[in-house]
């Protein structure tokens, strides 16, 4: 049996014995907590334990690194070999020491991968979005989608499905609607494929919604993706979502990983949005690729 399938099975055996000790901690449906909380200790549907726990074995001898404070106090902006940052939820705060260290760790050929619902105005404005470049339209945040499910897919020919994957929001076991979130396709000349090398889109919503884009940066790149709700718990336990997450992850290099699990914050609407979020209210947290 080769490395390769080895790694294969280990790898679906912590997620088989995840997804096991997932169940045995919850407990019934109706006392589920629906919360979008996206902690790696929470076993409720929408927390992050089953990704967390893929990702700590993802790498084969790579090392996994759970940040529990400041980016500038636990990751190195200079890595012996290709490293990467990850984090999932629904915004980020980054102080402006937590900020140099993230483009520092970019700029010297890592990977940082985004995964929100927000994202940061100084990071975006003044270093990842440039509105002379993207066709002079100024960033101002992603779209919203209302609907009760959003499809899934991916640009790349190795990792395209024909159909998508589907994914459709759930609370209290009904199927109600949910902000789907994208990139305006302005950002991208209104092309729904813009293949330009400082914002690359790699993934779309719905066929013609991009929510995962590449953006190259010194020797590194930033990864973003607005669907954080696709790697929680209530999808990673069933196959379809499992198989989304490893393509998604496909695009980072096979190296070490820091989870950030410090700087969560509840998502940051546009003061122009003025749609009722009755539902939606957005929740405070204290709590080698071919591409």
């Amino acid at each position: 049996m080769n490395q390769k399938n080895i790694r294969y099975i280990l790898l679906a055996a912590v997620i088989i014995l995840a997804t096991v000790f997932f169940f045995l901690n919850r407990n019934q449906k109706n006392e589920y907590d629906w919360t979008e909380n996206y902690r790696e200790e929470s076993r409720q549907p929408y927390g992050t334990f089953l990704v967390f726990k893929m990702l700590e074995s993802h790498f084969e001898g790579k090392e996994f690194t759970k940040m529990d404070t400041k980016l500038s106090e636990n990751m190195p902006t200079k890595t012996e070999e290709v490293a990467n940052y990850i984090f999932i939820g629904e915004g980020m705060f980054l102080d402006s020491a937590d900020l140099q260290t993230l483009l520092g760790f970019a700029e010297n050929g890592n990977n940082v991968f985004i995964s929100a619902k927000s994202f940061s105005q100084a990071l975006m404005e003044d270093y990842l979005y440039d509105y002379s470049v993207n066709c002079e339209v100024f960033w101002e945040g992603l779209e919203v989608n209302r609907d009760t499910a959003a499809t899934l897919n991916f640009f790349h020919k190795d990792l395209m499905q024909e159909e998508g994957t589907m994914f459709k929001y759930t609370r209290n076991g009904e199927i109600i609607p949910y902000r789907w979130h994208y990139f305006n396709k302005n950002y991208f000349c209104g092309n729904e494929y813009y293949d330009y090398e400082t914002f690359r889109s790699i993934g779309d919503m719905n066929d013609d919604e991009v929510n995962f884009v590449k953006v190259p940066f010194g020797e590194g790149n930033f990864y973003l993706h607005s669907t954080p709700l696709a790697f929680t718990n209530y999808y990673m336990i069933e196959e379809y979502g499992l198989a989304y997450a490893n393509k998604v992850f496909a695009h980072l290099d096979e190296g070490d990983i820091y989870w950030d699990a410090f700087n969560h914050i509840g998502e940051v609407q546009p003061q122009n949005d003025d749609e009722d979020d009755e539902i939606f209210e957005p929740v405070s947290l204290s709590d080698k690729s071919p591409l």
